[in-house]
C-alpha cells in the first residue's frame, strides 16, 4: 500500500515564502469506518434530519417502508428503505405533495404534480374592498379613543 504524504503547517509556510517544500512519509490514514448494512431508526433520523416518531407514522402510511423489525421491537433499516425515504422526504417537503399524492408518486415512480396549493401573492378580487373597511374601523377607532379621553 502506498504510503500518504502529510505537511506540517512549517512546511506549508515554507512553500508560501517560496522555498522547496519538505515532504514527510508517515503512516496510512486508518480506514474509514465501513457502512452498515442495517441502521436502527435514530441513526437514519439524524441521517435525514427527520424526527423518529416522523419515521414511524410515515412508516405505516408507506408500505414501500419496510424496516426489520426484531423481537425487541428495534427497527433497522436496508439502504433500499433509506433511499425511498429521502424521496418520501423530498416528495413531502420540497415539492410540497400530500401524503397521498407521494403514494401515488412513489407508486408510478414518474413525476406527480403536486395538488395545488393556493399562493400567498394571490389577490382575492374583494382584497380592495376588506382594505377599505379595515381602514374605516381603525378610523372608528382612533375617534373613540379621541372621545373617551
Amino acid at each position: 500500500m502506498p504510503k500518504q504524504l502529510q505537511f506540517s503547517m512549517l512546511d506549508i509556510q515554507e512553500s508560501v515564502e517560496g522555498e522547496p517544500l519538505a515532504q514527510k512519509i508517515s503512516a496510512p490514514l486508518p480506514k474509514a469506518a465501513p457502512v452498515p448494512l442495517y441502521q436502527n431508526i435514530g441513526d437514519v433520523a439524524k441521517l435525514l434530519d427527520v424526527p423518529t416518531h416522523v419515521l414511524r407514522f410515515w412508516e405505516s402510511k408507506f408500505s414501500e417502508i419496510k424496516p426489520i423489525k426484531r423481537s425487541n421491537g428495534h427497527r433497522y433499516y436496508r439502504a433500499q428503505d433509506i433511499e425511498t425515504i429521502r424521496k418520501i422526504k423530498a416528495l413531502l417537503y420540497e415539492k410540497k405533495f400530500t401524503i397521498s399524492g407521494a403514494k401515488a408518486a412513489l407508486k408510478n415512480k414518474e413525476t406527480v404534480q403536486p395538488q395545488s396549493v393556493p399562493s400567498k401573492k394571490t389577490k382575492s378580487p374583494l382584497e380592495p374592498q376588506l382594505r377599505a373597511i379595515l381602514k374605516a374601523v381603525d378610523t372608528l377607532r382612533s375617534n373613540l379613543r379621541q372621545v373617551e379621553l
